[in-house]
């Protein structure tokens, strides 16, 4: 598998923490990771060249107005013009947009995307961090673990869903604030497009 993440912003360095947490798990799987300062657009390209056929796990920024998913350079890196290089694979695609952006070549080119559709939200408040991360693997770990594509979506959802439970009966308006914006909107945003495939 090939895992691509980036670090350049407060959005991106959660997004960091789970790319890191998640190669910890998948070490033995993983045939190449791109990660700052190496995520470049252009190293994304090439390794999704050379790297065919493999999932991909991209967890960054996504661009809805170029349709991109962006590179740490701030490049697009998946892009129409290159969706062909996602054939045959799982996309595994923790970004706001990532749906959208992907759903389209899905079909066209014979690709599964595990995406979420708008914004995903993400608490910048530290003391949510943890399950956040927690919440946002649950889908990769469920594909690493030989979940289909739409298992894996039901589990990252429903994990999302009981975080945002749990943060409802703390009783905290700000809990509740976060549970609503963060956890359930992010479980109700996960959506799977193409075959249901495994890695």
């Amino acid at each position: 598998m090939l895992v691509v993440f980036s670090n350049y912003d407060d959005a991106t360095e959660i997004l960091n923490k789970c790319a890191t947490r998640f190669l910890q798990k998948a070490t033995d799987r993983v045939c190449r990771s791109l990660g700052p300062p190496a995520a470049t657009a252009s190293a994304i390209e090439l390794a999704l060249t050379e790297n065919q056929r493999v999932a991909v796990f991209f967890f960054g920024h996504g661009d809805l107005q170029t349709l991109s998913l962006m590179a740490h350079d701030k490049e697009p890196a998946i892009h129409p013009r290159n969706l062909k290089l996602l054939a045959e694979r799982v996309v595994c695609a923790t970004a706001c947009f990532s749906w959208e952006i992907l759903n389209n070549g899905a079909q066209a080119y014979d690709f599964t995307i595990l995406g979420y559709k708008g914004i995903l939200n993400l608490p910048l408040d530290f003391k949510y961090h943890e399950s956040f991360v927690e919440c946002v693997l649950a889908a990769p770990l469920q594909l690493l673990g030989g979940a289909t594509a739409r298992a894996a979506r039901s589990e990252g959802a429903e994990v999302f869903e009981q975080v945002a439970l749990r943060l409802v009966s703390s009783g905290s308006v700000g809990d509740a604030m976060v549970a609503s914006l963060v956890f359930r909107k992010a479980a109700l945003a996960m959506r799977v497009e193409g075959q249901d495939r495994t890695i």
